[in-house]
Order: structure tokens, then C-alpha cells, then sequence
């Protein structure tokens, strides 16, 4: 999934968009965890 998601890293705006995406999607995903552990 990593390597897939670094191929479509390069290809213009739409790989930043992408990668924004995918941070804030890591954010919420980490939130909910830390959520659940506490």
C-alpha cells in the first residue's frame, strides 16, 4: 500500500493533494486510537 501510494507521490498537484489527504486521514485515524486507549 506504501509503495502504491509513493508511485502516485510524483505526479503533479494532485500527488500533494493526495498526500494531504492522507495526513489528515493519519491524524484522525491516531486521534481515535489514543481516544480508545484512554
Amino acid at each position: 500500500m506504501f509503495a502504491r501510494h509513493n508511485n502516485r507521490f510524483g505526479r503533479g498537484w494532485q500527488g500533494r493533494n493526495e498526500l494531504r489527504l492522507y495526513g489528515a486521514y493519519t491524524m484522525m485515524y491516531s486521534h481515535s486510537y489514543l481516544v480508545i486507549r484512554n
